[in-house]
């Protein structure tokens, strides 16, 4: 699927000047580590992809903190300040083994992270019981503010298509706008998706999750945030 995903991405970097794609790459099990040490890498040019292996815990609250600290003009976005705003696709297969919510609560205050484009797939299997389905899916839906911008899949065909489809997408969309008020949310790439199957989208009530507040206004550079 990433294979595939990487390829197509570098599609829309070659055919549109506008876009420079950058990406960078956290994988979280019993800790957290970064595939891209040195912060987002040029797809074209620098960024290698390597397999990521499931094994281990699912330090969901370890890999916030860690995205928090790294979304800011000091790091990672040292070279986006003024320009577009992030894509976020938040993965998983379990739910959360240490604390997620004050994390999640503190990234809410990072504004590159509020403004962000933010989609999740919660992969699951036949052994996953729907009381252990749903609360991850609720996990999910609290990370990227909205259920509805969750893609809940067993089958890989459909997820390999699926990821591809929103990486490329969202990076076309987020190049020809910058600002909140006219940028998609994650919610709806995945409504521009076609053949999505049947319930792999969760509605669930406000109640049943913690959505994100709507970002405020101000300029992309955080130096005074």
């Amino acid at each position: 699927a990433m294979e595939e995903t990487i390829t197509a991405l570098k599609d829309v970097a070659r055919t549109n000047s506008d876009a420079r794609v950058k990406v960078a790459v956290m994988k979280f099990d019993s800790d957290f580590e970064w595939i891209t040490p040195n912060g987002p890498e040029y797809l074209e040019s620098d960024f290698q992809y390597e397999n990521i292996q499931a094994g281990g815990l699912t330090e969901i609250g370890s890999a916030l903190r860690e995205l928090n600290d790294k979304l800011s003009v000091k790091k990672f976005m040292k070279s986006a300040a003024g320009s577009f705003m992030p894509v976020i696709i938040f993965m998983s297969d379990g739910l959360p083994t240490d604390e997620w919510e004050r994390p999640l609560r503190e990234i809410r205050s990072n504004k590159w992270f509020t403004r962000a484009i933010k989609i999740g797939f919660k992969i699951y299997d036949d052994d996953d019981d729907s009381l252990t389905r749903e609360e991850g899916v609720r996990v999910l839906a609290s990370i990227v503010g909205n259920s509805e911008a969750v893609i809940e899949t067993k089958d890989l065909d459909v997820f390999a298509r699926l990821i591809k489809f929103v990486s490329v997408t969202s990076s076309m969309v987020v190049s020809q706008s910058a600002t909140s008020s006219t940028a998609p949310t994650g919610a709806s790439i995945i409504q521009m998706a076609e053949n999505v199957p049947a319930g792999a989208v969760q509605h669930l009530p406000a109640s049943d999750y913690n959505p994100e507040p709507e970002p405020s206004g101000g300029d992309w550079d955080d130096s005074d945030w």
